[in-house]
């Protein structure tokens, strides 16, 4: 989270790094207040509401989904959710946060750009009931493609568990790059996992 790295990279407990892209001087800025409403054929990409949080638990709250996210907590309630959304409506989060609907329906995932550390750090999940239609790679690639394209960040960061090779395969297709693995604690599983780092930037992101 390239991807012939995967294998080799899961069975070094704590590093398979390649060498780093030289940092770019200075990040764009990703503002939660102005970031874009973005638009596919189906899916509708916006800010997280607060109404949003019911659905977002029931998400979250599926172990199929939270096993494969770090800092969840667990087990994760509507009351969790909303303070996840109000991090970001009140400016305690700084970046993006699209929620992902089908048109108008209910919000079914979510693509986030969140900066840390100065850092844009990509992190996404949808809901178990959509897997496999395509629909999280939709969604980043309308993400990734908006954030290039008005050059509101140069260099994004990401990370994927390793044993989660759906992720794995959407990074490697929009041209994401391998940095290493390190290990990590996975909050709900309650233990450590073998985390592979990986990095984009505008000249390696390959839009579908």
């Amino acid at each position: 989270m390239t991807l012939e790295l995967s294998q080799q990279c899961q069975s070094r407990p704590t590093s398979c790094a390649m060498p780093a892209r030289a940092r770019p001087e200075s990040q764009g800025e990703l503002a939660f207040a102005s970031q874009p409403m973005l638009m596919t054929g189906r899916l509708r990409l916006r800010k997280p509401q607060v109404d949003d949080s019911r659905a977002i638990a029931g998400g979250l709250g599926d172990f199929a989904v939270a096993r494969m996210l770090l800092p969840l907590p667990q087990p994760y309630h509507p009351d969790d959710a909303l303070d996840w959304i109000l991090g970001w409506r009140q400016g305690d989060k700084s970046g993006w946060s699209h929620a992902i609907t089908l048109g108008d329906g209910p919000l079914i995932g979510v693509v986030s750009i969140e900066m840390r550390n100065d850092q844009p750090q990509l992190g996404y999940w949808l809901s178990r009931q959509y897997w496999g239609r395509g629909i999280m790679t939709e969604a980043v690639n309308t993400v990734l493609t908006a954030c290039f394209d008005t050059r509101s960040a140069t260099l994004l960061q990401s990370g994927v568990i390793a044993d989660n090779p759906a992720s794995l395969k959407l990074q490697d297709r929009l041209g994401f790059s391998v940095t290493g693995v390190k290990d990590a604690w996975c909050n709900p599983r309650s233990a450590m996992v073998n985390l592979i780092t990986t990095e984009i930037d505008r000249a390696g992101f390959t839009p579908l």
